[in-house]
């Protein structure tokens, strides 16, 4: 209990101290140094791929790989900083102790956006994933114990990494369609809920945007191959141009 006592105010520390620094937005991206594993593709997965994934995340090595650092003390200092603010945050949210700062909150939210997944087999068969956060009843669940899947889920389609994992881990929990066809894609698209204006009955106006034709989606903003475990922007996101679905 001391050993662990000891570590949880070393790390609160230590991530304290590092986090008034812009090691994730600015350096991470300047020095090349990774915030997560390596994904390992699927052709490729065994536990020891796993595992030396991971051992190369931790080695201290690493942060020398990349040709952006150089000798001077101030990018040693910086690359040294990274590296360990990245390793400390990705040990943190395996163990469920990762640090917020939800002190200083935005306004009162008026819609939501979450991701909806479908998935496409060999056979032609396709099958539609909801995240945990986009119920089918709007006005009738409940999310128990649930807060990590949650937390997944609400990631996914704000961060690229988290995406790339989403769709690795929907790969595997649903890697052949019932007929034993393989999976070949995955396709992403966003469905935003508004929220119950003040005035408004809240339940009728939850229940309406249960139908299809009241839900506004951004379909087909990125897509995900099953095969190399990588992922690629589709059109319709943010203006950028990608490739159609049609491309896929």
């Amino acid at each position: 209990m001391r050993l662990f006592l000891v570590l949880f105010v070393a790390d609160m520390l230590g991530r304290s101290l590092i986090s008034v620094t812009p090691f994730a937005d600015e350096w991470g991206d300047e020095l090349g140094i990774d915030d997560v594993p390596k994904l390992v593709p699927r052709d490729r997965d065994s536990l020891r791929s796993r595992v030396s994934s991971l051992a190369a995340f931790f080695d201290p090595r690493s942060a020398g790989n990349s040709a952006k650092v150089d000798a001077r003390a101030r990018q040693r200092l910086k690359t040294i900083v990274t590296w360990a603010g990245f390793r400390l945050a990705f040990v943190e949210g395996l163990v469920g102790i990762d640090q917020d700062w939800p002190m200083f909150s935005p306004d009162i939210a008026t819609e939501s956006r979450h991701g909806r997944f479908e998935l496409l087999y060999r056979d032609g068969t396709q099958l539609e994933v909801r995240s945990s956060t986009d119920p089918e009843d709007l006005t009738d669940f409940t999310r128990f114990l649930d807060e990590k899947r949650l937390q997944a889920s609400e990631a996914a389609i704000s961060d690229a990494d988290a995406l790339l994992g989403y769709c690795n881990m929907l790969s595997h929990r649903h890697p052949k369609s019932p007929s034993g066809a393989v999976l070949e894609y995955i396709v992403v698209s966003i469905v935003e809920y508004a929220h119950p204006p003040p005035g408004v009955e809240p339940g009728e106006f939850l229940e309406a945007q249960n139908d299809p034709a009241n839900q506004r989606i951004d379909r087909d903003l990125w897509y995900f191959d099953a095969s190399t475990g990588q992922g690629r922007l589709l059109i319709g996101q943010s203006g950028e141009s990608g490739e159609s679905r049609a491309g896929i």
